[in-house]
């Protein structure tokens, strides 16, 4: 039987216990961004004191690369049946069914969430990772005996 956390700001429907309740963790997403690169070449030449007649170009090209993009600061709920996390910034709101958790990847201060259903993979931060994994472990092997 897992411990159990009462009072939490969840609508708790049938045998779904919140097990695990954290403040000020940060959610994280992988995004694109794009930067242009580049250089330029040519001459300046002074006309008159502050002003000068430049010659030359500018040539580059468009790089994109992935970068780690705070989405919000809120709280983390792990119940029995579901992953819930509560933004404060932004008014984020995730809620995943336990049964929807494809991939878990464990950090000393994170854990990275993959889903059904979603491309980019959400990225959970300020908390204890291994902790977490053990608690998600928990509600995963408990959903699966219910």
């Amino acid at each position: 039987m897992l411990p159990t956390i009462e009072d939490v700001p969840l609508v708790l429907k049938g045998k779904d216990r919140c097990i695990m309740a954290l403040d000020n963790v940060q959610l994280y997403e992988s995004r694109m961004v794009r930067e242009y690169v580049g250089g330029s070449r040519g001459v300046s030449v002074r006309i008159m004191k502050g002003v000068n007649y430049r010659v030359g170009g500018f040539s580059g090209h468009s790089e994109s690369h992935p970068e780690l993009r705070q989405i919000d600061v809120g709280k983390l709920y792990i119940t029995t049946k579901r992953f819930a996390y509560s933004g404060s910034i932004s008014n984020t709101r995730i809620d995943i069914p336990i049964s929807n958790i494809e991939s878990l990847t464990v950090y000393s201060d994170a854990i990275e969430i993959g889903r059904k259903g979603k491309q980019r993979k959400e990225f959970y931060t300020g908390i204890d990772g291994p902790y977490a994994q053990a608690v998600l472990a928990g509600a995963i092997n408990s959903f699966s005996k219910s």
